[in-house]
């Protein structure tokens, strides 16, 4: 309906022109409209590219796709039509045009001290994301002999708790805790602890985790925002001889520091 509408309107424009002389001023104002609308369009075309490359890069990893799942329920809502077609659902999604405000907020490990979430997708709406894979690593830990699995662990900690103590300018929190899990965070006196954790992986591949742990509140409380907390994690299938080597690993990393 709206092309024969431009047509009427262009048409009777005209015939209105020519009927009363201006003839002339209608071919000035075409070639001028078609001069303008090139240099638009080549202007245009640079940022076309480039969205249209990331739209093609999204929908090839399946971000878009993902994406119109998890946003379906709300999307099939507002957009009937559309929600028959996931691609037209993902598109949706990645365009700027239809933000969409998440119903749960909080911190995020891509930007640890921001109280909110960022303004990027999908780090947006990880919030109200289910952690799939942490609830699928949870079920399999409790299938395991919890009890057997307890006191092992609990060993391990314990053991290392009372080495690394011993160590300068490394301070376990809360180290008298009976009831902790078989975690440990440890403050190094300012020493950034990223760095430490990049070494212990580059030097002696032993996984720990620096940083802030996406608890900037619990960081201000304990006044370690500008270095984090160095924290290891311990399990059943760990070895008492791979303690002893982290211990060591550590110590000697402290001491170079």
């Amino acid at each position: 309906m709206i092309n024969y509408i431009w047509f009427v309107m262009i048409f009777l424009g005209l015939i209105v022109g020519i009927f009363t002389g201006n003839g002339e001023g209608i071919s000035n104002a075409i070639i001028g409209s078609i001069d303008s609308t090139v240099s638009f369009i080549i202007g245009l075309v640079g940022l076309m590219c480039f969205w249209c490359g990331v739209m093609k890069v999204a929908e090839k990893s399946g971000l878009t796709e993902k994406l119109a799942k998890l946003m379906k329920p709300i999307l099939k809502v507002i957009f009937k039509e559309a929600a028959k077609d996931e691609k037209a659902l993902g598109a949706i999604v990645m365009n700027k045009k239809y933000e969409i405000t998440p119903l749960i907020s909080g911190g995020s490990g891509f930007l640890s001290f921001e109280k909110k979430q960022p303004e990027s997708l999908p780090e947006h709406l990880e919030a109200g994301s289910l952690p799939i894979e942490l609830i699928a690593s949870l079920q399999a830990a409790i299938k395991e002999n919890k009890e057997k699995n307890f006191i092992k662990e609990q060993q391990l900690t314990t053991y290392f708790i009372e080495e690394v103590n011993k160590i300068n300018n490394v301070n376990v929190l809360y180290p008298n805790n009976k009831n902790r899990c078989p975690l440990v965070s440890l403050h190094l006196n300012n020493i950034s602890s990223d760095e430490i954790m990049d070494r212990l992986f580059q030097e002696y591949k032993i996984c720990s985790r620096g940083g802030i742990h996406c608890a900037p509140l619990l960081h201000q409380q304990l006044h370690t925002e500008n270095c984090g907390l160095l924290r290891f994690s311990f399990s059943n299938n760990n070895t008492l001889d791979e303690v002893k080597i982290a211990i060591k690993a550590l110590k000697q990393i402290m001491e170079d520091v």
